[in-house]
């Protein structure tokens, strides 16, 4: 059981650089993740990803100088569990995520390429398979807030 758990899993770690320039506003951050889910044992896995921003040298706010504050990207040290949830698996069939998750659908999503750290959800996320082409998800969070104030299709919303 330990063996399927620890070695039927997926692991990885990424490596982060972004530099922002806006009319004299400009910055720089750089980190990693680390992502880790375990193998699934009678159809439940854990897993998990920590971001470590600025390890070393932290940016500071000595470059945000111009009309345009630019937060995006953290000047300090930033050391965060973006994810860590429970997973329930039904091959073929269901998928159920609980904890801290990251969401990617047209209305809701964890990435933006400008930042360097993730917007996870706390809550749960539903797949149902229904045919090998269509997929029924429900997703049930405790908070959720549009990037911009429309609150219909935006610039962010990724359709």
């Amino acid at each position: 059981m330990w063996q399927q758990f620890l070695n039927d899993g997926t692991y990885n770690a990424v490596g982060l650089a972004s530099y922002a320039n806006l009319q004299g506003s400009n910055n720089y951050g750089y980190g990693t993740n680390i992502f880790a889910q375990s193998g699934h044992v009678y159809g439940f896995a854990v897993g998990g990803m920590l971001e470590v921003i600025n390890p070393f040298l932290q940016p500071g706010m000595r470059y945000l100088d111009g009309p345009i504050s630019y937060a995006n990207l953290p000047v300090s040290q930033v050391t965060s569990p973006a994810e860590l949830y429970l997973e329930y698996q039904l091959p073929g069939a269901v998928q159920v995520d609980i904890g801290r998750i990251f969401l990617d659908n047209p209305w809701m999503n964890s990435y933006d390429d400008s930042f360097l750290t993730s917007a996870t959800f706390q809550g749960a996320l539903v797949n149902y398979q229904m045919t090998d082409y269509w997929r029924l998800s429900a997703v049930a969070t405790n908070a959720y807030q549009e990037f911009s104030a429309d609150n219909y299709f935006n610039s962010q919303t990724v359709y």
